[in-house]
């Protein structure tokens, strides 16, 4: 099947320019696009066309995620003195874009299919607190015996052994299975309640 333009396996960048304001000291500027060689741009300095070979260098800005362009010597004080021509538009080959033809900030929410983003991509500990919504976690997503105590708030209850031979004790459990209040009280049994064959009848319990 025949077609117009560009193969579907290519398309082209359009062409364009940056520029910029020269100070006589400053002598790196980043560009907008990210470009592979001296040859990709044609600076122009004061109406005058830069030498690709001595007059500038180009590198990859690892922080815009574009390029920048030095000059040999700091261009002269002027506003917007400097212009970066793009040369020929840059052809990028279907399937194979890099790292470094992304600009930074360039890969969007939208642009990331939903369940693309798994487990090995997120390094540990960079989800904190703040990035889980409230109510978000689920019985169903805690591993069984994976709470230990130290995850557990205090219930105010001290640690104890509660009941003895004189005090019986006073415990309250919550709906959570928790004990949350726990108590002695002293038994106090008075003289002749007890005989060699008999059950005594009645308890006085006090503090209660």
């Amino acid at each position: 099947m025949s077609y117009l333009g560009n193969t579907p396996e290519l398309y082209n960048f359009v062409a364009g320019a940056d520029q910029f304001s020269g100070n006589a000291s400053q002598t790196i500027f980043t560009l907008t696009r990210r470009i592979g060689t001296v040859h990709d741009v044609i600076p122009v300095i004061e109406n005058v066309i830069q030498d690709p070979f001595v007059a500038y260098t180009v590198s990859a800005n690892t922080t815009s995620g574009t390029s920048d362009v030095t000059f040999s010597s700091a261009p002269p004080s002027g506003s917007n003195n400097i212009v970066v021509n793009y040369r020929a538009t840059q052809i990028v080959s279907y399937n194979i874009v890099t790292e470094q033809q992304l600009q930074a900030n360039s890969v969007t929410t939208t642009k990331i299919a939903d369940g693309a983003i798994t487990a090995a991509k997120i390094a540990d500990g960079t989800i904190i607190a703040a990035d889980i919504a409230d109510g978000s976690v689920t019985t169903a997503k805690i591993a069984d015996a994976n709470v230990t105590t130290a995850k557990l708030s205090t219930t105010g209850v001290s640690a104890n052994t509660y009941g003895s031979a004189n005090q019986i004790p006073v415990i309250t459990v919550g709906l959570d299975g928790r004990v949350s209040y726990a108590a002695n009280v002293s038994v106090s049994i008075p003289s002749g309640y007890f005989t060699a064959n008999a059950i005594p009848t009645m308890l006085m319990l006090s503090g209660m």
